[in-house]
């Protein structure tokens, strides 16, 4: 199945920005599953993870950054960017890294996964 990554902003002036931010990235990825897409969404991935480790926001974007290099344009895999990605570092840093590997980026409307097995 195709992999669908979804990228926006994680980080946030509040705590509670940032678990909304978490909130929305998590229903993206379920409706991402249901469209028939494994879902990759980092902000679960790593969620609250700055409230225990006392990580540079860096080191999490590399791993994301790595996450993507790996995707498989020939698969079908994708990305789709939630709102707000313009304003965040980090998703434009995703974003440039999918369109450098040719990668089909959505946004809006979550896309239908044409790679479903049967």
């Amino acid at each position: 199945m195709p992999i669908l990554y979804i990228a926006g902003p994680y980080s946030a002036p509040t705590k509670q920005q940032r678990d909304a931010n978490i909130a929305a990235a998590r229903e993206a990825a379920l409706q991402a599953w249901d469209a028939g897409w494994t879902a990759i969404c980092p902000h679960l991935n790593t969620a609250r993870f700055d409230d225990y480790l006392d990580l540079p926001n860096e080191r999490y974007i590399a791993g994301d950054l790595e996450i993507i290099h790996r995707l498989d344009p020939a698969r079908g895999d994708a990305l789709y960017m939630l709102p707000g990605w313009q304003e965040s570092n980090g998703a434009q840093l995703e974003f440039r890294r999918a369109f450098v590997r040719r990668l089909p980026i959505h946004w809006g409307t979550m896309p239908v996964c044409e790679g479903l097995p049967e």
